[in-house]
C-alpha cells in the first residue's frame, strides 16, 4: 500500500505515533515491534520509539538501507534491535528479494556486530526453504556473526497465487520439532517460531490475548494477518479497544478453534468478517 516509498496519505505522523508508544507504556506494554513496508524509512518513527527508553521495539526490516548513520543510531539506542529479514542463504535471498540483497545485508550484519550491537534475523519458511533454513549449521552461521535472536514465521498467502509456499500440516510439525531442537542447541540465543509457539500459550494470541496490530492509519486490527479494523487508536482509547465486543469476539473465536499450525484467524476470515457487522 506504498509502506515502502514516502508515507502514503492517511499515515500516522511521527507525534501521532510517539502517543501511541505513550499509551502503551501507561498500559503496561513493554515490547512494540515495528514492521512495514520499510520502517527504515520513516527515521522520524524511530526517533520517537527510541525516546522511550524503558520499552523494547524489535524493527523488522530488509537491511538495504541500514548504513553507517543508521548503524550509529542503533548504537545509541539500545532498545531498538534491527531484525533483518533473510529468506536462507545468498541463493535464496537474492532470487525472493532481487540481486545483490544478501551481499547488502551481510555487511549490515557485519556492522551491527563490529558495534556489539544485539541484532536479530527473520525467516519466513516456505516448502521451498524449511529444509535450509533450520539447519543448526545454517543458525550457527548467523549467530557466529553476532546474531542472537531468531524469528521463524510460517508463510501465510496473503497473495493470491502464492498458496504452493505454504507448510503442510506435516512440515509445521517439522517445523516445530527442528526449532525445538535449535533452542536447545543454542542457549544463548532467544528461537522464536510464530504462530506456532502460541501453541504452548493455549493458541491464537491475537486481539489483545498476548498482542495486536496498529497498521500505518491507526487502524486496531487483531494481527497482521487478520488485517480488520473497527476502531482507531487515534480515536478511541487502547483500553476501551481491548475490551470491545470486535476485540473479545475474536478471542473467544480463537480460544475455540483448534491449533493446526499456521494463523488461526486467517482460517476463520468469514467468521471474523461477520464481527464487524
Amino acid at each position: 500500500g506504498g509502506g515502502c516509498g514516502d508515507a502514503p496519505a492517511g499515515d500516522l505522523c511521527a507525534g501521532k505515533w510517539a502517543g501511541i508508544f505513550d499509551e502503551a507504556s501507561a498500559l503496561g506494554v513493554s515490547f512494540i515491534l515495528l514492521a512495514g513496508g520499510e520502517p527504515l524509512l520513516r527515521r522520524d518513527v524511530l526517533e520517537a520509539a527510541a525516546a522511550h527508553e524503558s520499552m523494547v521495539f524489535p524493527v523488522f526490516t530488509n537491511g538495504t538501507v541500514l548504513d553507517d548513520d543508521y548503524l550509529e543510531f542503533f548504537d545509541r539506542h539500545r532498545n531498538l534491535l534491527p531484525v533483518l529479514s533473510i529468506e536462507g542463504d545468498a541463493a535464496e535471498t537474492d532470487r525472493r528479494r532481487g540481486r545483490g540483497t544478501h551481499g547488502k545485508i551481510a555487511a549490515a550484519m557485519a556492522g551491527l556486530a563490529q558495534r556489539g550491537i544485539l541484532y536479530g534475523a527473520s525467516i519466513t519458511v516456505t516448502k521451498e526453504n524449511i529444509g535450509n533454513v533450520t539447519e543448526p549449521d545454517f543458525v550457527a552461521g548467523l549467530r557466529a556473526n553476532g546474531c542472537g535472536l531468531m524469528f521463524f514465521v510460517e508463510y501465510v498467502p496473503a497473495e493470491s497465487g502464492t498458496e504452493h509456499l505454504v507448510l503442510s500440516q506435516e512440515e509445521i510439525d517439522a517445523l516445530m520439532e527442528r526449532t525445538g531442537l535449535l533452542k536447545k542447541r543454542f542457549r544463548d540465543m532467544i528461537v522464536i517460531a510464530f504462530p506456532g509457539d502460541e501453541e504452548a500459550m493455549g493458541g491464537c494470541l491475537a486481539a489483545g490475548r498476548g498482542f495486536f496490530h496498529i497498521n500505518s492509519a491507526g487502524g486496531a486490527e487483531p494481527c497482521p494477518f487478520s488485517p480488520y479494523s473497527r476502531y482507531n487508536v487515534t480515536e478511541r482509547p487502547m483500553a476501551d479497544i481491548l475490551r470491545s465486543r470486535f476485540f473479545g469476539g475474536l478471542r473467544d473465536l480463537a480460544a475455540g478453534a483448534e491449533h493446526q499450525g499456521g494463523c488461526t484467524l486467517f482460517r476463520y476470515r468469514e467468521q471474523v468478517e461477520a464481527l464487524l457487522a
